[in-house]
């Protein structure tokens, strides 16, 4: 068993600590690590030695520092805002989830779901409200909205990497010229997991097998368009972009 005082153990103590902090449970964390929760139990009990790599990607996940998890300082320069923060230092009226008190009215919620410019971290079960959100508006928001944050930057300078989206359910058909979140089987990503991908619909052209041609390209020209082969039954729009808030 790990002594209090050692290295190890006092990490796994921050990285909980943060966690907590951030109004997630252990589910979500390992949503976003892509791991499974049992491994998020070893490495919060201080049973799991962890790599840089893996520290690194932890405090990217818990929107800290690896320095403050190592060493435990708390200074404001270390620290990596949280969505909520960085939504109230824009002017939003934002707060978290664990926050006591009503949330705003007319809000939205902010997810742990990350729409990468690229692709999506985590599957839908998975996505946790990490707080809400007012956004300066006549009437009750759309049903469906969500904020969450875009990370990559294929789709800068329109959408640049880090900045913080609203997201609402698709309108009808046609989807071609809109900047969809999409769900296939054919999408993947070695960082980030999941069937998804945050693109503009270039083109939806039927073949003469009756699937179709679906064209994802990127806003940044050093990035590849993505080519899928897809039946109609395959290819889902999850969410759409609707403006970003916070670059």
């Amino acid at each position: 068993m790990a002594e209090r005082g050692d290295l190890v153990f006092r990490v796994a103590r921050r990285i909980a600590a943060r966690r907590r902090e951030r109004g997630l449970s252990q589910e979500g964390l390992a949503a976003l690590l892509d791991i499974a929760v049992k491994n998020v139990q070893r490495i919060e009990s201080g049973k799991q030695n962890l790599s840089l790599a893996t520290l690194e990607r932890i405090s990217t996940a818990l929107e800290t520092s690896p320095e403050r998890l190592i060493t435990g300082a708390s200074s404001e320069a270390q620290l990596v805002p949280s969505a909520v923060e960085r939504l109230q230092r824009a002017g939003y009226s934002a707060r978290g989830a664990s926050d006591r008190g009503r949330r705003p009215a007319n809000a939205v919620p902010i997810t742990t779901l990350r729409a990468a410019a690229g692709h999506l971290s985590g599957v839908a079960r998975s996505i946790e409200v990490l707080g809400w959100a007012a956004l300066p508006r006549r009437g009750t928001p759309p049903e469906g909205q969500f904020i969450a944050e875009v990370s990559g930057a294929s789709m800068a300078p329109s959408i640049p990497a880090g900045s913080l989206c609203l997201f609402g359910r698709p309108g009808p058909p046609p989807i071609e010229g809109r900047i969809l979140l999409v769900a296939h089987a054919d999408l993947a990503d070695e960082d980030l997991g999941g069937p998804y991908a945050l693109k503009r619909v270039a083109s939806v052209k039927k073949r003469r097998d009756g699937r179709l041609r679906i064209t994802l390209e990127p806003l940044n020209p050093s990035y590849e368009a993505i080519v899928l082969d897809a039946g109609e039954d395959e290819l889902r729009a999850v969410a759409e972009l609707v403006r970003v808030l916070v670059r």
